[in-house]
């Protein structure tokens, strides 16, 4: 599960993994300030549709995410990103 690590930060870097509300609000709030997307430490690469931390390993939670409609993945997605609308 290292394959968005090793993709976005060959320079062994470690993408974030948000553990609360909280944590999920501070990167959302840096990226509505920033008009920046930030790719986070998750991704469905073991099994499609289903997003894992890659530190920890754990599910990422329907409840702790804001999804948008459509989301995640529309295919060919597999790293997950904080997106904010433009």
């Amino acid at each position: 599960m290292v394959a968005c690590n090793q993709a976005f930060f060959p320079t062994k870097a470690n993408l974030v993994e948000i553990n609360d509300q909280e944590e999920n609000h501070f990167l959302y709030q840096q990226s509505k300030a920033t008009q920046k997307n930030y790719w986070v430490g998750a991704s469905d690469l073991q099994i499609a549709g289903m997003y894992r931390w890659l530190n920890s390993g754990k599910v990422v939670s329907a409840s702790s995410s804001q999804w948008r409609p459509g989301e995640p993945s529309r295919g060919n997605e597999h790293c997950m990103d904080i997106m904010v609308e433009i």
